[in-house]
C-alpha cells in the first residue's frame, strides 16, 4: 500500500514559522509551531518590519499555502516571541521530545538498525562458537574488541569538543533544535559521554590484569558449562527462545509509548485551550498571561496518560524479567539433571530430561514462582545495594551475614534452587542465601571469574552495535530522511546488542551458577567415601578443590581411610553406648536390692 504523505496543517495556525513533526501514526498531535529561524523569534511583527509572510513547510517535503492573515489585524498581530512562547509550552515536554527526537530518529534509521541487528547477531553467534570451542580464545577476542571499540567511541565523543579535531566529523550528528530544553541539555552533555566510554575500557583492562590468575578458573567453568549446553542442544535453543519475546517486548515499549505520549500531548493542548492559552489567544490580540491555576478535565487526563506511560514501562520491564528468569530456569533444570547423575549416566539423564520436557516442567510447575521473583527482584534492587554495602562495612559477610533478610535473599540465583528442589519461592530464596553464606569463598571466586569473561563479551557486543549503527546512519541510501541525532538510533542499537548478547550467553552464565550451587550442596551432603561419593565430575572436583580452595584433591585412598576411620569411630561409639546402658542397669538393680533389704 502507498503511504500518504503527512498532512500539511493550515498555514494560518502557525503564522510565525514552520511545523516540526514526527512521521509516526499520531503526526498531527506532534506538530510543533516554532519560528523557522532562531534569530527571528524575537523580531517585531511582519507589519512593522515589512517582511513577507513565510510559507509553511512540512518536514515531509510538501510546501504549505500562504498564511491567511485576514482574520488578524496588522496592529494586533503579535510579535514572533509570543508565538514561540505559546508553541514551546506544548512542544517542550518529555512526550514530545521522546516522540520527535528519539522515536522519529529510530524510525528514520530503521534499515541501519536492521542491518546492525543482523551483523550483531552474527557477531554474537561467532563469539558463542568460539566460547564453546575454547573459552580462553573467547576471552582474548572479547577483551581486545571491547578495548578497541571503547577507545573509538571515546574519540567519537571527545575529539572535536575537547581536542578541536574534526577527524570523525559526520559520524556523530546532532542538529536538534536547541531552543528545546532537552535538546539543549543533550548538546551540552554529549561530549562528556567520552568519560563513560573511557571508564568502561579501564574497567575491562583492570579486571583482566587484576584477575589474571583467575582467568583459567573462569574459562574452565565456561568450558564445562559449554559442553553441557552443547550436549543438551541449549546453545541453539536458548537464543532462539529468548530473542523473539525480548524483541517483541522492546517493540511493545516503543509503540505503546508513542501512542500514550500522543494522547497525553493532545490533552495537554486541550487543557491550554480551555485555560485561554494557545496560538488562538494571540491571534485574537490578547497578550495577557494564561491563568495556570485553574483545573480542567483535559489536565487531569494528561496526568492519567503520563501515569499510564510510566506503568507501561514498568509492566514491560517485569515481563522481560520474567522471560529471562523462565529461560534461566529451563537451563538450570537441564544442568541439574546432568550434575546429579553418576559418571556414565549423564548423557542418558540429559536425553531423558530433554529441552521440551524442561520447558513444560517450568511452565506448569514454576511459572508462578518466577513471576513473583520477577516482581520482587527489581523492587528490592536498590535496598539490596545499600544493605550489601552496610554489611560489607560492618563485616557482616559470609556466615555473619543476616540469615533471614528478605532484601538479600530474593535474588535471581533462587532459580537454581527452584529447579533443583521444586520448592516455593520463599524457601528457594533462603536456601540459596544460606548456601552462599556457608560457601562464600567458592561462590565468590567462581562467579567473579565467570562474570569477568562475560563482562568483556557484553561490552564488545554493545559497543560494536553502537559503532556500526552510528556509521550506517550517515549513509543516505539506507535512511528514510537525513539523520538529525545519531545518538538516538545508536543507543537503541546498543540496547538491542545487549539483548542479543544476553540471549546468546545467559545460558552459559546460568549453567555456571547452577554448577557452583550444585557443587556446594554436593560437598555438604557427601564426603567422598564409598557410601557417600561426590557427584561432581573429576575435572570439576580438581578445579574447585585445588584452584579455588587451595587444598589437595581427595583421592580414593583418602576416601578409604576416611571410611575406615568413620567405621572404627562408630564401632567405638556403639561399644561405649552399650557399656553405659549396662552400668545404668546395674545401678538400678543395686538400688532395688537396697530398698528390698
Amino acid at each position: 500500500a502507498i503511504v500518504a504523505p503527512p498532512p500539511t496543517p493550515p498555514a494560518q495556525a502557525c503564522p510565525s514559522g514552520v511545523y516540526l513533526h514526527s512521521l509516526m501514526d499520531f503526526e498531527p498531535v506532534f506538530y510543533a509551531c516554532l519560528p523557522k529561524d532562531k534569530e527571528k523569534q524575537t523580531v517585531r511583527d511582519a507589519s512593522t518590519t515589512g517582511e513577507a509572510p513565510e510559507a509553511t513547510r512540512a518536514e515531509g517535503g510538501e510546501t504549505g499555502s500562504e498564511p491567511d492573515y485576514s482574520l488578524v489585524s496588522p496592529v494586533s498581530k503579535p510579535p514572533r516571541d509570543r508565538h514561540f512562547e505559546s508553541a514551546v509550552k506544548e512542544v517542550d515536554t518529555p512526550e514530545r521530545f521522546i516522540a520527535n527526537a528519539v522515536f522519529a530518529e529510530v524510525d528514520a534509521n530503521r534499515w541501519p538498525l536492521v542491518l546492525t541487528l543482523v551483523l550483531v547477531i552474527g557477531l554474537a553467534f561467532g563469539l558463542n562458537a568460539i566460547l564453546n570451542r575454547d573459552a580462553s580464545n573467547y576471552h582474548s577476542v572479547a577483551l581486545a574488541g571491547s578495548s578497541l571499540l571503547g577507545l573509538f567511541i571515546a574519540a567519537l565523543f571527545g575529539l572535536k569538543p575537547f581536542l578541536g579535531m574534526d577527524t570523525l566529523q559526520g559520524i556523530l550528528i546532532d542538529t536538534l533544535d536547541d531552543r528545546l530544553t532537552a535538546a539543549a541539555f543533550v548538546r551540552v552533555a554529549t561530549p562528556y559521554l567520552a568519560a563513560p566510554a573511557i571508564f568502561i575500557v579501564a574497567r575491562v583492562a583492570y579486571h583482566a590484569i587484576r584477575n589474571k590468575n583467575k582467568l583459567g578458573l573462569g574459562t574452565t567453568l565456561l568450558d564445562v558449562a559449554g559442553s553441557v549446553l552443547s550436549l543438551a542442544g541449549l546453545d541453539v535453543v536458548v537464543p532462539l527462545a529468548a530473542i523473539g519475546p525480548l524483541v517483541s517486548i522492546a517493540f511493545w515499549v516503543m509503540f505503546g509509548t508513542i501512542y500514550l505520549s500522543a494522547v497525553a500531548a493532545k490533552h495537554f493542548h486541550d487543557d491550554r485551550v480551555e485555560r485561554g492559552g494557545g496560538l488562538a489567544k494571540y491571534a485574537s490580540g490578547d497578550t495577557s498571561e494564561t491563568d495556570d491555576s485553574s483545573y480542567t478535565a483535559a489536565a487531569g487526563w494528561h496526568g492519567v496518560y503520563r501515569g499510564a506511560t510510566v506503568f507501561h514501562f514498568l509492566f514491560c520491564g517485569w515481563l522481560a524479567t520474567w522471560v529471562v528468569l523462565f529461560v534461566r530456569c529451563v537451563v538450570s533444570t537441564v544442568v541439574v539433571s546432568w550434575y546429579w547423575a553418576r559418571d556414565g549416566e549423564r548423557e542418558k539423564k540429559l536425553a531423558e530430561m530433554g529441552t521440551v520436557r524442561a520447558f513444560r516442567r517450568v511452565a506448569f510447575c514454576h511459572a508462578g514462582s518466577l513471576a513473583l521473583l520477577a516482581f520482587w527482584e527489581p523492587v528490592l534492587l536498590v535496598p539490596r545495594i545499600f544493605v550489601t554495602l552496610y554489611c560489607r562495612i560492618r563485616g557482616f559477610v559470609g556466615e555473619n551475614a543476616p540469615p533471614y533478610s528478605y532484601v538479600l535473599a530474593y535474588r535471581s540465583a533462587a532459580v537454581c534452587q527452584i529447579a533443583l528442589h521444586g520448592c516455593s519461592l520463599r524457601r528457594a530464596c533462603f536456601n540459596q542465601h544460606h548456601l552462599k553464606m556457608r560457601n562464600l569463598e567458592i561462590v565468590r571466586k567462581c562467579e567473579a571469574a565467570a562474570d569477568g569473561a562475560m563482562f568483556a563479551g557484553w561490552v564488545c557486543t554493545a559497543l560494536a552495535s553502537f559503532a556500526i549503527c552510528a556509521g550506517l546512519s550517515g549513509v543516505d541510501l539506507i535512511v528514510l530522511r537525513p539523520v538529525q541525532w545519531t545518538l538516538a538510533p545508536a543507543s537503541c542499537a546498543s540496547l538491542a546488542g545487549t539483548v542479543v548478547f544476553f540471549a546468546f550467553f545467559m545460558a552459559h552464565r546460568e549453567a555456571v551458577e547452577t554448577i557452583v550451587q550444585c557443587f556446594c550442596e554436593d560437598t555438604e551432603r557427601n564426603n567422598g567415601t564409598p557410601l557417600r561419593q561426590y557427584y561432581a565430575p573429576a575435572a570439576l572436583k580438581k578445579l574447585i578443590f585445588v584452584d579455588v580452595q587451595g587444598h589437595r584433591e581427595p583421592s580414593d585412598r583418602d576416601a578409604d581411610d576416611t571410611f575406615e576411620a568413620e567405621f572404627k569411630e562408630s564401632r567405638r561409639a556403639r561399644r561405649a553406648e552399650r557399656r553405659e546402658k549396662k552400668s545404668e542397669r546395674a545401678s538400678r538393680m543395686g538400688s532395688v536390692l537396697e530398698e528390698a533389704y
